[in-house]
């Protein structure tokens, strides 16, 4: 007997890397990397909840749901083991120094 179990994860539609690997697998960044150490947003999508809710590139993600990030690896975790359609937390500071904290709605992972 198999039962339609369906798995559902969330996403955002943006990128972020750790800030220390950004030359390591980034050998065509535009700019210099940040000069902030954690992690960093490397893109967002145009339109989307993240670029809406105020999310940018070269924001450093400071909180993911209220803990500090150890690697962008985590910060993927949190966001996929939640329900689409659920709000993401994010405190970011952003390239002018001002932090600010976000609320995200995450889409679903197709």
């Amino acid at each position: 007997i198999t039962a339609d179990r369906r798995i559902n994860h969330a996403k955002i539609e943006a990128n972020f890397e750790n800030s220390w690997e950004l030359s390591k697998y980034n050998k065509f960044w535009l700019d210099e990397p940040p000069k902030q150490c954690g992690i960093i947003v490397t893109s967002v999508t145009p339109n989307s909840e993240a670029a809406t809710s105020g999310l940018k590139r070269n924001d450093l993600i400071l909180l993911c749901d209220g803990v500090a990030p150890h690697s962008a690896i985590e910060v993927r975790e949190t966001i996929t083991h939640q329900e689409p359609y659920n709000i993401l937390k994010l405190l970011v500071r952003h390239e002018n120094g001002l932090e600010e904290e976000l609320n995200i709605k995450l889409s679903p992972l197709r």
